[in-house]
């Protein structure tokens, strides 16, 4: 069933991804979308394991399809 949950929650991470890469769109050279989600997304996984998982007790399911799918 874990496998289910990171699936679904795989698929909302690419189109949060998608949807933020079209928001930063940029004429430059330089890819500033994937430096800004990849930057967000390695804070965000931070931020799970350290604060959240411990403070709000979520279950290791729940903590693995957001950290590895998700993000």
């Amino acid at each position: 069933m874990i496998y289910i949950y990171v699936g679904m929650a795989g698929m909302l991470g690419a189109i949060c991804r998608y949807i933020i890469s079209i928001a930063i769109h940029s004429n430059s050279d330089f890819p500033w979308a994937t430096l800004f989600i990849n930057l967000l997304g390695a804070y965000g996984l931070a931020l799970l394991t350290s604060t959240l998982a411990q403070k709000m007790k979520l279950s290791t399911e729940a903590t693995t399809a957001i950290g590895t799918g998700f993000i």
